[in-house]
């Protein structure tokens, strides 16, 4: 048996040496790949979040952006449809005034019906939106400035009360028929709150599935005046049709 020299012994020892030099030189490389790696992850989670961040901020503009617009369309709607007219109450009988407006007592406009003159105001200040008097929905006998009848009875219980959204379909045409407003050329029927200001008393006393006629005269419309911009002329009479789809 060839026993191993002092010097094969020393170049043993030293090769060992240098293996384990070079395994803890590759530990600590790994080690080092590891603790950047571990921070690149971070910084992956913290850009992350950031864009988390971004798109809510971007999803809250977008959704303060929809609903500027869709207010500034109200509003549009509104001015269309509540342009001032000079309206005249003889042969208005006193009783009639009494009966109340459709409009709220805060006077701001409502769509997309005329409404009545308001107690107090003279009849050359008052809004298109406010020439027209409540009757009872069931009377179909002429009157001085426009007529109110029933086509379907509601459930006669669920009736509108403030604070209430109340959904509505509509068809608006001149009495030859032509139509210059619908909901149901829109695709979506119009929606308001009560008591926001903008809400026909008339509407509040229609019960829930009710379906309703009013013809408007000159007087109790747009006046003399008209509306171009709706193809409304001058001194027409018009006729709505009104149904309460809903109440929430």
């Amino acid at each position: 048996m060839r026993v191993p020299t002092m010097d094969s012994l020393y170049d043993t020892l030293k090769n060992a040496l240098q293996q384990a030099a070079d395994c803890r030189k590759m530990f600590e490389d790994a080690q080092e790949e590891s603790q950047r790696l571990a921070t690149k992850y971070q910084d992956i989670l913290a850009e992350r979040q950031t864009l988390r961040e971004a798109n809510r901020a971007l999803n809250l503009t977008i959704f303060e952006l929809r609903a500027k617009v869709e207010d500034m369309e109200t509003q549009l709607e509104l001015q269309l449809f509540n342009k001032p007219c000079s309206c005249k109450t003889q042969g208005s009988t006193e009783a009639q005034q009494r009966e109340g407006t459709l409009v709220t007592s805060d006077n701001t406009p409502s769509a997309p019906i005329p409404t009545s003159v308001s107690d107090g105001k003279d009849a050359e200040e008052v809004s298109s939106s406010e020439c027209l008097a409540k009757k009872d929905l069931n009377d179909q006998s002429p009157s001085p400035g426009f007529t109110v009848q029933t086509i379907s009875a509601g459930d006669g219980r669920s009736f509108p009360k403030k604070g209430d959204k109340v959904v509505m379909n509509y068809v608006a045409t001149l009495v030859d028929g032509t139509k210059f407003a619908s909901t149901y050329d829109s695709g979506e029927p119009y929606t308001v709150d009560i008591g926001m200001g903008r809400v026909h008393k008339g509407v509040m006393q229609l019960s829930l599935g009710q379906r309703a006629i009013l013809v408007l005269t000159p007087d109790f419309a747009y006046g003399a005046q008209g509306i171009p911009s709706l193809s409304i002329p001058p001194n027409s009479t018009l006729k709505y049709e009104v149904e309460l789809l809903k109440i929430n």
